[in-house]
């Protein structure tokens, strides 16, 4: 029986990247990979989270994708777009946020929009 088990030779690996960093990026990320988002908030400093779902969205002022993160109960959702920089954003919040919790009301927004201010 130990000879079955350890007593055959297993086949080769694919070798391995020198520098698997190069390997490590959001970008390559698939669904079943694990993530761990570093500063996000305290309560999530060592968690890890298995990748659920990859959403890609498109319009004409770029690309775009979300990824869900899960871990039991505890949710993260990572945004990320490659325009001139790689620019990635997370929340582990995904509660609706009101005009007033940022200090705008209806007017004001309006009035933002149509002088396209950022």
């Amino acid at each position: 029986m130990f000879r079955s088990l350890f007593g055959r030779r297993r086949s080769k690996r694919p070798p391995i990247s020198q520098n698997p960093s190069l390997n490590d990026s959001i970008k390559n990320a698939k669904v079943g990979d694990v993530i761990s988002v570093q500063g996000l908030s305290l309560e999530y400093d060592d968690i890890y989270f298995f990748l659920e779902r990859i959403d890609r969205y498109e319009t004409p002022g770029g690309v775009w994708h979300e990824l869900l993160g899960v871990d039991g109960d505890n949710r993260v959702w990572v945004e990320w777009s490659d325009g001139y920089e790689l620019f990635v954003t997370a929340s582990d919040n995904r509660q609706p946020v009101g005009l007033s919790s940022i200090g705008l009301n209806e007017e004001e927004l309006v009035r933002l929009d149509e002088e396209n201010s950022i």
